[in-house]
């Protein structure tokens, strides 16, 4: 059977299977329970140091971390939340595509368990590089969840599959590169909701006023750096700083020590060829323009002007501004791409506020805590539903 025929026939049977209703309480329970399972798996941990690159510190820290929101309580309240409970008339969507992206392989349990939590259905398609977390989910649900989650596999430039992928969806929700948006968007039926989840990247906002101690900002900020090797959208790639210059090269010192000290307990993994060229020429480019920290694995890079984009793998700007108002207009021209904004001290939150521009809609959290979102948190500034239940009027 080819590939097209054999998407087709596993998207007719999810189709045929929804609404997936094991009542509120049971289905909480049982997702739940298929969340913890995973982070017990030995042999899990072994086959996602191998597809990710990450080293196996890193592997049991995401998935500890990703994981240990996914309770039943909190499942529970995302239903409660969604209008199930209290609205009575649902034009249920019976099918829920996903197309999953390759740099952070979490991703894949909030994609996943949310449509189900809803009693939707679920095809995914996962990234070529890794789709081990997401069939080992699959694996670990029990009934009726493992019969409404379908894993397919086909090359990317099949466009029979493609059609057939889609062709039944009610909703796709999509992650990748805003060109995989793109490409994407145009093989999406016209009658199919079409969600992206595409380009970003995160950003720390540090606020030191005089007496703030930066060290133990700068071993928290660390930490965000380190996370998933900074592969993820949420990933911060550059800290502005709202003070004077000694704030800033203070900042950029304790990042570089605090990187340097997280590589023991969380080691980055192994980098190839290409990523090592890469992170080498934007040393010598930040070096040109500022000052740079230089470490085994990671750099930090003081600059009081503009810089480029990092190449990731633990490598980051930290740029002086002089207010508020002018990290405002730093972040305004990144838009939708700002997925993340960290910051700190904690009594700096009214000016995090105050320096979010109009339509921006991203993640906001205390540093250390940018890479590891709950659960129930706003998928990119839209609601967990989006595209997942209709509502009759």
């Amino acid at each position: 059977m080819r590939s097209s025929e054999t998407i087709e026939a596993a998207a007719r049977r999810l189709q045929a299977i929804a609404p997936v209703d094991p009542g509120a309480d049971e289905a909480a329970a049982k997702l739940a329970a298929a969340a913890a399972r995973l982070t017990r798996d030995e042999a899990l941990i072994d086959a996602l140091v191998r597809s990710t690159g990450l080293s196996a510190p890193m592997v049991r820290w995401g998935l500890r971390t990703t994981l240990e929101s996914v309770r039943a309580e909190v499942l529970l309240e995302v239903r409660r939340r969604a209008g199930l409970v209290f609205f009575g008339q649902l034009n249920r969507t019976r099918l829920c595509t996903v197309v999953l992206a390759g740099n952070v392989f979490t991703a894949c349990i909030k994609a996943v368990l949310v449509p189900l939590l809803l009693e939707v259905p679920v095809l995914v398609r996962p990234s070529s590089r890794d789709g081990v977390l997401v069939r080992a989910l699959a694996a670990a649900l029990e009934e009726p969840f493992g019969a409404a989650l379908s894993v397919v596999d086909f090359h990317r430039n099949d466009p029979q599959a493609w059609v057939a992928f889609f062709r039944h969806a009610d909703v796709a929700h999509v992650f990748g590169s805003d060109e995989t948006l793109r490409t994407l968007r145009s093989k999406v039926p016209a009658q199919t909701r079409f969600v992206g989840h595409g380009h970003g990247l995160g950003v720390a906002a540090v606020f030191p006023t005089p007496g703030t101690d930066l060290e133990p900002l700068a071993e928290r900020l660390a930490l965000d750096v380190a996370a998933y090797d900074q592969r993820g959208c949420l990933s911060p790639q550059r800290v502005y700083v709202v003070g004077d210059r000694s704030d800033a090269s203070t900042l950029a010192e304790a990042l570089h020590a605090a990187l340097g000290a997280i590589e023991e307990p969380l080691p980055r993994g192994p980098i190839g060829h290409g990523e090592r060229v890469a992170c080498a020429s934007w040393r010598a480019t930040v070096a040109a323009l500022g000052e740079l920290y230089e470490g085994a694995t990671h750099a930090v890079a003081l600059i009081d002007g503009p810089a480029p984009a990092g190449p990731g793998y633990r490598h980051v700007t930290v740029r002086p501004l002089p207010t508020v108002a002018a990290l405002r207009d730093a972040l305004a021209p990144l838009g939708d791409h700002l997925k993340a904004l960290g910051w700190g001290p904690d009594e700096a939150q009214a000016s995090v506020s105050e320096a979010l521009p109009p339509g921006v809609a991203p993640y906001v959290a205390a540093l250390g805590e940018m890479q590891t979102p709950a659960f129930d948190v706003p998928w990119d500034g839209m609601p967990l539903t989006e595209g997942l239940l209709r509502f009759v009027g």
